[in-house]
């Protein structure tokens, strides 16, 4: 039998060879005979099988060389099948990503535009937030002048008490009683 990595040319040449083992003492067209039947038994494919016997090769130099043509043209026409699939899958493919990706040319875009409006929000954040923080500022130091002016005034007041001598002890900078 054929191995499974074992070429047709291969199995060709190992049955000339145990051919000839096997009948040492054989004419060569009985064992040419004898190689040629050995060779299409020794094929796994019942469809080749058959094939290299309705085609009757003289010798199994014929055979040999029909089988890889049918083989050659069996492989062809499954790899045409697969070809034919593919390109359907090709073009289903295509068609897919050409819709996915118009998804995702609209779903860019929106993202986009959220992004741009986040962007936008977080200017007017920062405007707000610099705006509230420069009011405060104002505030605390116009607290600040509220404060100063306030203990201005405190002096100024207990400086007008000592001068009027209201609330001023007696020997301070105003007339005793």
């Amino acid at each position: 039998m054929r191995g499974k990595e074992e070429s047709l040319p291969e199995l060709a040449q190992s049955i000339k060879k145990l051919t000839r083992q096997a009948y040492p003492s054989a004419q060569s067209t009985i064992t040419s005979v004898l190689a040629l039947e050995h060779f299409i038994d020794a094929l796994q494919d019942a469809d080749l099988r058959l094939r290299l016997r309705e085609s009757n090769p003289k010798s199994i130099h014929e055979a040999e060389t029909l089988a890889v043509r049918l083989e050659t043209l069996k492989l062809a026409e499954r790899q045409k099948g697969r070809m034919v699939r593919q390109a359907d899958s090709v073009q289903t493919n295509a068609k897919f990503n050409t819709e996915l990706n118009d998804d995702k040319g609209e779903d860019l875009k929106s993202l986009k535009n959220e992004l741009s409006d986040f962007k936008r929000e977080m200017i007017s954040l920062s405007r707000n937030i610099k705006g509230m923080s420069q009011n405060q500022n104002r505030n605390s130091q116009g607290g600040g002048n509220q404060q100063r002016n306030y203990q201005n005034g405190q002096k100024r007041g207990n400086q007008l008490r000592s001068d009027s001598g209201v609330g001023a002890r007696p020997g301070q900078n105003g007339p005793s009683r």
